[in-house]
């Protein structure tokens, strides 16, 4: 039953080598077609037609093997990519296979989201480079075969179509499947690109499958017009006769009367003739035929070392029967020795002969279920050899054998991918067998994917998801897309999470174990996105439910996350009750990862309101915590959060020291989210340093002014790196970093270069959506225009910071407080001495409240005023200063009391100069 000889298409064929024959040229053809048209027979042609050419137009020339789309391994990031390479040399590629490496490591140490996306980026961005480089010397032809209904909407997929193949270059890329046309439109405005529409053959090209047959012309033509010219039944049908084995029983109506059937008479002829046809495959030698049928559904793999542990044959024995099955012209061999039937033929048996010999299906469950047994034997081998390969690493690693080491690494690398889509397709028959069963495996392996950051994995086990999702019970259906709105906000991508999210929600409202797990996912989610108000909402209800139905276990992360939001919008209190609720319940059932996580969070949170002793007293404790339960990424956050409070409290060699810890972990992990995070803290720790040294010392000596300019030297060094860092790591927080440079050029007195980088920090807040920075730069821009006395400025830029005002006067009460000092300013230099009191009367007990660090620390505000009082008359100075004494002591911002007495002795001290310009009555 080998294939025959590639008929016909001889108008197609000539479309891909006048392509071909173009050089430095790039095009792209879609080749479409229903089950059975030859669509992969059309790439092997190309294949065969170009193999053996070694020079085209004086251009060496390349055609790839097929790219086969068929696995779940292809829903891997970079699988495909990684195919490419493997076709046309991976000696060609070591760039990409470095960054594919590094990719893969970062997984294996748990990084950032935004270190794996940005390495992703690498990857990408390496693979266009070097197969460009590569196609420079080389008329490439590539071949991708099985653009299918299951394919296309995975993220690999889509990435590779939409963002690699629009920049590969002097290439002719060839695209083949069911869903081609589907395809084509999506991308007809990132390239241009040709359809190849596969029709069935015309008469005198079927009629090669007859040839030497012996049969009649018009029983040609009728086998022709029942099989619609479709290659693949063809095939069957010349297999058939040349192997004696009887066709189905054609109609005596001749051709002419044929046509003349009703449609639905037609269909249905037609139906039974192909359905006779594969049924056939019975009569097959009994050696074949069951084969065949396995092939069908072991659909995912079909090798040698599967068919032995079936069937329980030697592995010789195995590779004979599958060396024999390979010769029908339905096989297709894949790299590894795979075998899998095209996917039509595939489709065809599972339609119409598996119901006819296993009517109840027990076969087919059996044999999914050996296959499992087989899959879970092979994974536990696997691993055994893992773990033998991590002693050889670290073997090669202590005795520094660096070729050694990078060639294990990506061996390990590569069997651990190899792992984890034999994995998948394990779960693949489960779920085939029992959807509802195998919903419980997926679920808990992607969580368990979830919490490892096995992106690769993760990758697969969502297309299952999807791919299962209208089979899953109630009850199924929940686990599984809880954990997929899980993973969705793991990677970043919070909107599709927030949608399966509310989506559970209203189908689980009677639920209440269930309502409370969608709820405080979907607030955590909404603070991802800023949506804080209803975030508080749904943890106020998940909490109600909680109490209501005594599912105490759960209250501790609700009030954890609670007071995670209530920090976030500036409720710095309220989020301090939050976390030490949450921390008085875990103490009572022991849950102490979740504890010492809420200690560094009110410790922080406690620094902020400038309870330092509080702060530190946690912070402590939950570094203690964390090093007993060994969690070394945590532990380095810890060191973060302690590095920001001792600064805080200006002891800022021990801010450093704390700091260094926390860099040196995630610089050992190459995490360059953290790296960028702590870099940009630690930057910012050295300006205020220097702020706090500058506007503390009167008389400066040079010994003090180099030391001070070294600081703001290091503080700049810092925050430049976390802002190389930061644009392909870190751009949720790019823009704090820029703008904390603009603080550093404002200090060297450069105003000009301050307003140009606050200018870019404010564009990078605005792309981010990242309100606080947008606030930030809005209120600096009023800052430099003070320093430039250009006061009628401060006001127009203080209108374009009103219409955030309601949405942000609690979260950012101390941004807003200082703009109102401002403007109070503004006001006064503009003569408006009212308007100007009454802001200063209102702003100053919030800045003591929430008080600054370096030029915005209460006393250094209180200065930036004192001038101004001090400019007065002694009668008009003292009025002002009884009216700030009664607004400030009739506030209703609660003011630490430290911060009370530096207001009540600003207001003395400037009532004691108002009272000594004073002229003494004697003189009048």
């Amino acid at each position: 039953m080998q294939e025959k000889t590639f008929v016909g298409r001889d108008a197609e064929i000539k479309r891909v080598e006048y392509a071909v024959s173009i050089p430095a040229s790039r095009r792209i053809f879609f080749v479409n077609g229903e089950g059975g048209i030859g669509k992969t027979r059309f790439l092997q042609e190309i294949k065969s037609r170009y193999y053996s050419f070694r020079q085209f137009a004086n251009v060496p020339l390349v055609v790839s093997d097929l790219v086969d789309l068929a696995n779940l391994g292809v829903y891997v990031p970079l699988n495909i990519e990684y195919a490419v390479c493997k076709n046309f040399g991976i000696h060609n590629f070591e760039k990409f296979m470095v960054a594919r490496d590094d990719y893969a490591k970062f997984q294996t140490m748990h990084a950032s989201v935004e270190t794996l996306n940005q390495q992703l980026r690498i990857c990408y961005e390496t693979f266009v480079e070097e197969y460009n480089s590569f196609s420079s010397e080389n008329r490439c032809v590539l071949l991708i075969d099985t653009v299918d209904i299951h394919i296309i909407e995975s993220d690999s997929f889509v990435n590779f179509t939409q963002k690699i193949l629009p920049q590969l270059q002097n290439s002719v890329i060839i695209l083949a499947g069911r869903e081609c046309i589907s395809v084509q439109k999506r991308l007809k405005t990132l390239l241009d690109s040709d359809m190849i529409q596969l029709e069935g053959l015309k008469t005198t090209d079927a009629k090669s499958f007859f040839n030497q047959l012996g049969l009649s012309a018009d029983l040609e033509e009728k086998l022709i017009f029942l099989t619609d010219g479709r290659p693949i039944l063809l095939g069957l049908a010349s297999a058939w006769m040349e192997k004696d084995i009887p066709l189905p029983v054609i109609s005596e109506a001749t051709l002419v009367e044929l046509k003349s059937f009703s449609n639905e008479k037609l269909i249905a002829l037609k139906e039974e003739f192909k359905h006779a046809l594969i049924e056939n495959i019975l009569k097959l030698d009994q050696k074949d035929h069951p084969f065949i049928l396995e092939m069908a559904h072991l659909q995912k793999r079909y090798t040698p070392e599967i068919l032995a542990f079936i069937h329980e044959v030697s592995a010789e024995e195995a590779e004979m029967i599958v060396t024999r099955l390979s010769n029908l012209f339905f096989v297709k061999m894949l790299p590894d020795f795979v075998h899998l039937l095209h996917d039509e033929m595939r489709d065809l048996v599972r339609q119409y002969l598996w119901p006819t010999v296993d009517p109840f299906g027990v076969e087919r469950k059996n044999l999914s279920q050996k296959v499992q047994e087989f899959y879970l034997n092979k994974i536990l081998y696997i691993d055994s050899q893992l773990e033998k390969m991590i002693k050889e690493i670290d073997y090669s690693r202590e005795v520094s054998d660096h070729i050694s080491l990078l060639s294990k690494a990506r061996t390990f690398s590569d069997i651990q991918r190899y792992k984890l889509v034999l994995a998948s397709e394990r779960l693949f028959y489960l779920l085939e067998q029992n959807p509802d069963q195998g919903a419980s495996d997926l679920a808990r392996e992607l969580e368990k994917s979830i919490k490892q950051s096995t992106r690769d994995f993760s990758s697969i086990l969502v297309n299952l998801a999807e791919t299962y999702a209208n089979k899953f019970n109630v009850d199924s259906y929940y686990k599984v897309n809880f954990q997929v709105a899980r993973w969705k906000r793991s990677i970043g991508e919070f909107r599709d999470a927030q949608t399966i999210l509310e989506r559970l929600g209203e189908h689980y409202a009677d639920n209440s174990q269930k309502q409370v797990s969608i709820l405080q996912t979907l607030a955590i989610t909404q603070g991802d996105l800023g949506q804080t108000r209803d975030a508080l909402e749904n943890l106020k209800e998940a909490l109600r439910i909680c109490e209501t139905q005594k599912i105490l276990g759960t209250i501790p992360q609700i009030k954890s996350n609670e007071g995670m939001i209530l920090v976030s919008m500036g409720k710095i209190a309220e989020g301090v009750d939050a976390y030490n609720e949450c921390i008085l319940r875990c103490e009572e059932l022991a849950i102490d990862d979740l504890a010492a996580s809420a200690m560094n969070n009110i410790g922080y949170a406690y620094s902020i309101l400038g309870d330092h002793e509080s702060a530190l007293s946690f912070c402590e404790s939950a570094l203690g915590r964390r090093e007993l339960l060994g969690d070394t990424q945590a532990i380095a956050a810890s060191h973060a959060t302690l590095g920001s409070v001792y600064r805080d409290m200006s002891d800022f060699d021990l801010a450093n020291l704390h700091y260094q810890h926390a860099l040196d972990h995630f610089t050992a992990m190459d995490d360059k989210f953290w790296i960028s995070r702590i870099r940009m803290e630690r930057g910012l720790s050295k300006l205020l340093e220097y702020e706090e040294k500058f506007y503390r010392s009167t008389h400066r000596s040079a010994t003090t002014v180099n030391m001070l300019r070294s600081l703001l030297d290091e503080s700049e060094n810092d925050i430049k790196e976390s802002i190389a860092l930061g644009k392909s790591y870190n751009r949720k927080e790019l823009s704090k970093a820029i703008h904390e440079m603009g603080h550093v050029y404002w200090e060297r007195e450069d105003l000009n270069g301050a307003e140009k980088i606050w200018k870019e920090s404010l564009e990078v807040a605005f792309e981010t959506n990242n309100l606080r920075y947008i606030l930030e730069n809005l209120v600096g821009f009023c800052e430099l225009d003070l320093d430039r006395h250009l006061y009628s400025k401060v006001l127009n830029h203080r209108n374009a910071l009103t219409p955030y005002f309601e949405e942000t006067k609690e979260s950012h009460a101390l941004l807003w407080s200082r703009l109102a000092k401002m403007e109070g300013i503004a006001a006064f230099h503009n003569g408006d001495f009212d308007t100007a009191f009454q802001k200063f009367g209102y702003s100053f007990p919030t800045l003591a409240k929430h008080g600054g660090w370096g030029r915005y620390k209460i006393t250094i505000e209180l200065e930036s005023i004192a001038g101004i009082i001090d400019s007065l008359d002694s009668i008009e100075a003292l009025k002002w200063c009884e009216f700030l004494k009664a607004e400030w002591n009739a506030t209703t911002v609660v003011v630490p009391d430290r911060y009370k007495r530096a207001l009540n002795m600003f207001i003395s001290d400037r009532e004691i100069k108002a009272k000594r310009r004073q002229k003494p009555a004697s003189l009048n």
